[in-house]
């Protein structure tokens, strides 16, 4: 099929290495401690529907959706006891309130969703957002969906180096998501499906593709540029259709899935089951890579523990991908249903200084969305939030292609990600607060 192409991106180094074809579980051991963080970075926060001492089981629903807002659902993944409700840690919000769980002896099962009238209704009973990493909550997706949309896409290009989870699921689950993309085509009336692949998850995935073949399901083959597997990227290069600032994909009759999210969706749909796991690739500079199914709330620590994984010879420990993935320090860290990733790593990027600004565009010419993210960090530096949000910071995507290519080492998608999540909501309430008053601060 065509492609369209798109200005700026990055060829980067694949380093695939855990084998897609083969995916391993861990135990849940005993008075393990699980954490379930009630923010989703963007989200408004479910409301718990536990108390500290509550016997629960993998399944059991812990938090609501609020009403308002972003929230989802949140279900344990073990069995156990609420050890508390308290502040945790957060790999991208350092620390907000959450669910502690103590594991105790598991049964191997998990309690069942209540049948839903629809696929929505499934998706949102089971707590399904978008596993590539954005966590936006699925069912919005659906209900924004209903009578909009004449093209499903089916993000399983994976382009970020180390990641095989993605393909791991096409593997091993091929019959499972060619019929839970034939449900979504038919529940939403939709004419064309197209499955996105890049790199390797074009390799061993021959059953998958036969089965859309056989299906009417387009594959397209992307070229191996970083990050065309972006939201409004990939719908411009398969259908050259443009998404604008602050619209939805539904706004150009698309919508978008991430394979892992369709896997999700197929076990709400067929096994009644929660998001309580997903698979996770461990890979890095370590000497086994492999994907693990990995429960939801279980810590980094734990995690490195039981993998025999010694932390204290890595220089970093990321969470989700090399290029958005978040860094972290604390071990006691949760994975949560949007980490497709524990990458250990021995570089050196981490501990460079800043340099000043070699004004040599490179972070111009890399950005797909055509911002100056030197230009917004220093507006950002320099504590000028309004002229941040006039040089467009929002639209920033956060592929981290600027840092990759950086030759001053400046940490230009990490300030904006600061940006986002913390100045931006603080600048908004502060023009709230002084607009109440009347104008007096």
């Amino acid at each position: 099929m065509k492609l369209y192409s798109i200005k700026g991106g990055i060829k980067l180094k694949q380093n695939k290495f855990a084998d897609a074809n083969i995916i391993n579980t861990l135990p849940v051991l005993d008075g393990e401690l699980f954490y379930y963080p009630l923010s989703n970075s963007f989200c408004t926060n479910s409301i718990p529907v536990v108390s500290k001492g509550d016997v629960v089981k993998a399944g059991d629903l812990i938090a609501k959706a609020s009403e308002s807002g972003f929230s989802i659902d949140i279900h344990s993944s073990v069995d156990g006891i609420i050890e508390d409700i308290t502040q945790i840690k957060h790999s991208k919000l350092i620390t907000t309130e959450g669910i502690v769980i103590k594991a105790s002896e598991q049964s191997g099962d998990y309690t069942k969703l209540t049948p839903a009238k629809d696929i929505e209704s499934s998706v949102k009973n089971a707590g399904v957002l978008g596993m590539g990493g954005a966590g936006f909550p699925s069912y919005i997706k659906f209900c924004s969906s209903k009578s909009q949309v004449d093209t499903l896409i089916i993000n399983a290009s994976e382009s970020e180096p180390y990641l095989t989870c993605d393909q791991s699921i096409l593997i091993n689950k091929a019959d499972e998501l060619i019929e839970t993309i034939l449900l979504i085509k038919k529940e939403l009336d939709i004419k064309r499906v197209i499955v996105a692949l890049e790199g390797n998850t074009t390799e061993q995935t021959d059953k998958f593709k036969q089965l859309a073949k056989d299906n009417s399901i387009d594959i397209a083959e992307l070229p191996r540029k970083y990050p065309y597997s972006g939201e409004k990227q990939l719908i411009y290069v398969l259908l050259g259709r443009t998404v604008k600032k602050g619209e939805f994909p539904s706004s150009v009759k698309v919508m978008i899935q991430n394979i892992s999210t369709i896997y999700s969706i197929y076990e709400a749909i067929k096994k009644s089951k929660p998001v309580i796991d997903r698979v996770v690739t461990i890979s890095g500079d370590i000497p086994t890579h492999q994907n693990i199914i990995v429960k939801v709330g279980t810590t980094v620590r734990s995690l490195l523990e039981k993998l025999n994984l010694d932390p204290e010879q890595y220089n970093r420990i990321i969470l989700g991908g090399l290029m958005t993935g978040t860094s972290i320090a604390d071990l006691d860290t949760p994975l949560l249903k949007t980490v497709s990733a524990v990458l250990l790593l021995n570089d050196k990027v981490a501990s460079h200084d800043e340099e000043a600004c070699a004004r040599c565009g490179r972070c111009i010419d890399s950005c797909v969305m055509r911002l100056s993210p030197t230009g917004i960090n220093n507006s950002i530096v320099q504590g000028d939030i309004d002229q941040a949000l006039k040089d467009d910071l929002m639209s920033c995507i956060e592929c981290g292609c600027c840092s990759y290519v950086c030759i001053s080492s400046r940490k230009l998608m990490e300030s904006i990600q600061y940006a986002k999540n913390f100045l931006v909501k603080d600048h908004i309430a502060s023009l709230e607060m002084e607009k109440a008053s009347g104008g007096k601060k």
